[in-house]
């Protein structure tokens, strides 16, 4: 599936007129030389890196190559793995800042810091932001807010990606953050409590302009738990129905927010 969240941080930035390239590992395969060309090529003020535990190793590596290329550009590393384990990550790699918690606005913020109105090397009061100060020390930032109108996002710019490479090119997140507390799962630890979801109009306009754009009508909504409010999930169905478009779909739920009827209203 493509990476949604770097899609959201960068199609957020293309709001501004900040100028976005987006590269995914995990489908474009390069080799050293050819991403030290290409950031030559680019020379991008900042390079943000999408984190996880199990690419741990790759990342110190990347951010080896980006220094070593352009010595000069801000290092920036966000997602779950960088909110929770921030420290190693300023510590064991040439990373200079870690953004956690939802990834848009922060980022957003450090581009106009570092591009706009060039402030690199001063205090950062940015908040949801830890960074290294010139004696080595860790500077943790308060927390940032969560968004709490997510229809104000706008969709993410999938023509950053090339779709043909994905398994499951066209997913759709409606909501950010789970009812459910699974002692397995992040989710809770990462969004906290509080369920931000987006209207059902606003899910229904994503997927026409999936449908009007690409022509496609199959597609996948990746929450924790899409059907966590009824009334919002069967609105969204009728809109689909009255669109007379043979869709075909998935999305994840909980056993004990489903029933039967349900079901087959979904279905």
């Amino acid at each position: 599936m493509p990476p949604l969240g770097l899609l959201y941080i960068a199609s957020y930035l293309e709001k501004y007129n900040y100028k976005v390239k987006v590269l995914d590992f995990a489908v474009t395969h390069i080799s050293s030389c050819e991403f030290e060309q290409l950031l030559l090529e680019g020379q991008p003020k900042i390079v943000g890196l999408s984190t996880y535990n199990e690419s741990w190793s790759t990342q110190k590596v990347l951010c080896k190559l980006v220094k070593k290329v352009l010595p000069d550009a801000v290092i920036s590393a966000g997602g779950a793995f960088a909110s929770f384990c921030y420290e190693d990550i300023l510590l064991q790699s040439l990373t200079d800042v870690v953004q956690r918690g939802e990834g848009e606005y922060i980022f957003k913020a450090l581009a106009d810091f570092v591009i706009r109105d060039n402030k690199w090397g001063q205090k950062i009061e940015i908040d949801g932001i830890c960074y290294r100060d010139p004696d080595g020390n860790i500077i943790v930032n308060k927390d940032s807010c969560r968004i709490q109108d997510l229809d104000n996002i706008p969709f993410p710019n999938r023509d950053l990606l090339e779709l043909d490479k994905y398994i499951m090119p066209y997913t759709i997140s409606t909501s950010r953050g789970c009812p459910g507390n699974c002692i397995f799962c992040s989710s809770r630890a990462f969004w906290g409590k509080q369920v931000i979801m987006r209207s059902a109009k606003s899910v229904f306009d994503e997927v026409m302009d999936i449908y009007h754009k690409y022509g496609v009508t199959i597609f996948y909504i990746t929450d924790d738990t899409f059907t966590a409010s009824k009334k919002r999930c069967l609105d969204f169905c009728k809109m689909l129905k009255e669109t007379g478009i043979n869709f075909i779909w998935g999305c994840e739920s909980r056993a004990d927010v489903i029933d039967e009827s349900f079901i087959e209203i979904l279905y």
